[in-house]
């Protein structure tokens, strides 16, 4: 429930001109779209890795203490100049990255 309420809410706040981002369309696509590439690269990389060094056990229990943590910078974002590359990379990491940990804990629960 969380997963989904954050993933429709993160397009909204960029949306948003007042308390939000205030950015258009295309620059959230833009950002979305890298931050699926990061998450591809991450899922293939940090993923199996995970899973060889913890286990499928104490994966999921580092996928489920990490996933919300990268959310918890959305609000920095406020604090970078609209629409400059710094803020268009910082949110595609803080999603890539929450998307990551977020697949960790469901695809590590379905395989253990």
């Amino acid at each position: 429930f969380i997963v989904t309420g954050s993933d429709e809410a993160l397009p909204l706040f960029c949306m948003s001109v007042q308390g939000g981002l205030g950015l258009g369309e295309d620059s959230i696509g833009k950002i979305m779209s890298a931050a699926g590439l990061l998450y591809a690269v991450f899922q293939y990389v940090v993923y199996s890795r995970t899973l060889d060094y913890f286990g499928p056990y104490n994966t999921i229990f580092v996928g489920a203490f990490t996933s919300f943590q990268p959310m918890l910078w959305i609000p920095f974002t406020l604090l970078l100049p609209r629409d400059s590359w710094v803020l268009f990379v910082f949110l595609a990491l803080l999603i890539g990255t929450y998307q990551l940990f977020v697949s960790v804990f469901i695809i590590a629960n379905s395989s253990a």
